[in-house]
């Protein structure tokens, strides 16, 4: 019995232990957060956006009255990039190149600057393409969509190349499906978009479709990758699919306060 309330009484002392902690610790000023991805034959878009607290899970907070301004290595001017507002919802603000043709090896500069931050300014080249040894898609299966006769297609993907030796590379692979709605009778390319739950310290599903790699594990080697590749559901159409790719750093060192 005695064995019984001391339990008792530790289980009681622990339950009430906890007691939240305020640590006062003062908030860094918010500063710029810009991303950007580029690649020849395309043009630059460039989001903008105001850092915020780790614990923070309110929207993006997107800035519209940003100068973003694109140089070339030695500093001289190039263009002014402009905001771009889409009409669907889904899609976050960006600021475009117009006629600016990016070519591989050339470095260029971004500085952005906007009312009550600090400006930022990198740099970045993109590097020789890289090309793809073998492509393959197998394995399509189709399924009952969540969508009233929609139809959900599944299928792998595998490919390799030979990663260039004696410096770091990092990979970004896009996939997109090729859709033939024949409903609407149009024709449109849909990313696919990859599960974070398989993310690893060399291979991260990208936000807006395909997946980030470091070549750190195959270095100056020949890599395959096979990936599942799951499709949102879609109304009855004609299925196909095809790659587009592109190679470039990832987003995180494409604009910072320092140079990559």
């Amino acid at each position: 019995m005695r064995l019984w309330m001391l339990l008792l009484g530790v289980m009681c002392i622990a339950a009430t232990c906890e007691k939240p902690v305020e640590l006062g610790l003062p908030l860094p000023d918010p500063k710029l957060v810009v991303v950007s991805n580029f690649t020849t034959g395309e043009a630059m878009r460039v989001r903008v956006s105001r850092s915020r607290s780790i614990l923070d899970d309110s929207p993006e907070d997107y800035i519209a009255d940003a100068v973003v301004e694109l140089l070339n290595e030695d500093d001289q001017f190039i263009e002014q990039l402009n905001l771009v507002i889409p009409q669907i919802n889904r899609v976050s603000p960006y600021y475009t190149t117009q006629g600016t043709a990016f070519m591989p090896g050339e470095t260029y500069k971004l500085k952005v600057s906007a009312p009550g931050f600090e400006p930022v300014m990198s740099k970045s080249a993109i590097p020789p393409r890289i090309q793809i040894q073998q492509f393959s898609v197998s394995g399509l299966t189709s399924s009952p969509g969540s969508q009233p006769g929609s139809v959900r297609y599944d299928y792998q993907v595998s490919l390799s190349f030979s990663d260039p030796s004696a410096q770091t590379n990092y990979y970004h692979l896009n996939f997109f499906q090729q859709v033939q709605d024949i409903v609407v009778e149009q024709s449109y390319l849909q990313p696919v978009v990859f599960s974070p739950f398989t993310d690893n310290n060399y291979l991260l599903a990208y936000f807006a479709g395909g997946v980030l790699i470091e070549d750190e594990p195959f270095n100056g080697k020949t890599i395959s990758y096979t990936f599942l590749c799951p499709s949102k559901s879609i109304l009855p159409i004609n299925c196909s699919a095809k790659y587009m790719w592109s190679c470039a750093p990832p987003p995180r060192n494409i604009i910072s306060s320092t140079t990559r």
